[in-house]
């Protein structure tokens, strides 16, 4: 029985594009083992569908059987091409459009092994100097660190949700895994998969280490989260960073928010205390504590936030 070696580069199934002048040529590279009694003629049928379902190209090839009837030889990989006319890119979380490749290896009537998955029609480089590109055009990337456990399975859709809400698009893992899940998911949500960048050591952890984005149990984001929100993301942002003590009544405190508006207002019981036009951080300090029950308020826009200080 002939099948797709799945320990070959792309689970028997590889495939790289190369873009030019509204063009996308898509090479396809097929690795094939055989197991068992020997087949001697296959057609190994590969096709591509855009999410609406339409075929956008087909491909057959009909590898050739080496050896003797006693000894079966698939030694060579089987390569072909296709060339696809102003396709639809990739392009990160601004549109993560992902093609479906279909492999199928059929002898006569029967399909003897299959082959599906998510495909990309994008380009990128990181060129010195000059930085990332994705699609030939300069792109810049929120990127963040992300430590893979043995349960990661159980939290990558809502980590990858919490991602685009952030504004990132690249996720640096610290490990890559074997699992084909784990890309497919990035991909749909658009997100970049990078090695580490060792010479950014400033960039965020999703969780974990001193300061993460989020709480290990994911149920909180950190105030860290919204600050990076409000660098990266197109989301309203207005957020009040936690006190880690009370302030005493009769004293002054200070505040720090984080936004994405321009210019924020700052409120104490509803009285109009001062703006502020230092995006992304904002500190208000010499804020006074009054009464029993003191209620910091600030506005951007049409949005607002408030604490109270008990």
């Amino acid at each position: 029985m002939i099948r797709f070696d799945k320990e070959a580069p792309g689970g028997g199934v590889d495939a790289y594009t190369v873009l030019e002048n509204g063009k996308a040529e898509i090479y396809f590279t097929v690795y094939l083992v055989e197991e068992g009694e020997g087949q001697s003629a296959v057609t190994v049928e590969i096709t591509m569908i855009d999410p609406k379902g339409k075929e956008a190209a087909r491909m057959r090839l009909q590898p050739m059987r080496g050896g003797t009837s006693a000894e079966s030889l698939w030694t060579e990989p089987l390569t072909t091409r296709t060339l696809l006319i102003y396709p639809q890119l990739w392009q990160s979380v601004n549109n993560p459009f992902l093609y479906r490749v279909k492999a199928h290896i059929i002898a006569g009537d029967t399909v003897m092994d299959a082959k599906e998955f998510p495909y990309p029609i994008c380009s990128m480089r990181n060129i010195p100097d000059k930085g990332f590109f994705l699609n030939q055009k300069s792109f810049t990337l929120h990127a963040v660190q992300y430590s893979l456990t043995k349960d990661w399975r159980k939290y990558l859709e809502k980590d990858l949700d919490l991602l685009v809400e952030l504004g990132a698009n690249c996720l640096c893992p610290d490990r890559f895994p074997k699992d084909s899940m784990f890309y497919e998911k990035c991909l749909e949500k658009g997100m970049i998969i990078w090695k580490l960048i060792s010479e950014h050591p400033a960039m965020p952890k999703f969780w974990g280490g001193d300061k993460p984005l989020v709480s290990e149990d994911r149920l909180r984001r950190q105030d860290l989260f919204y600050y990076y929100q409000a660098c990266w993301s197109n989301r309203e942002v207005l957020h009040i960073c936690n006190h880690e003590k009370t302030p005493r009544l009769g004293t002054t405190a200070s505040a720090v928010v984080y936004s994405n508006h321009k210019k924020v207002a700052l409120y104490v019981n509803g009285v109009l205390q001062e703006f502020k036009q230092t995006p992304p951080e904002f500190l208000f300090e010499d804020i006074p504590v009054k009464g029993e029950h003191t209620v910091v308020s600030v506005q951007a826009g049409d949005c607002f936030a408030s604490v109270t200080w008990l």
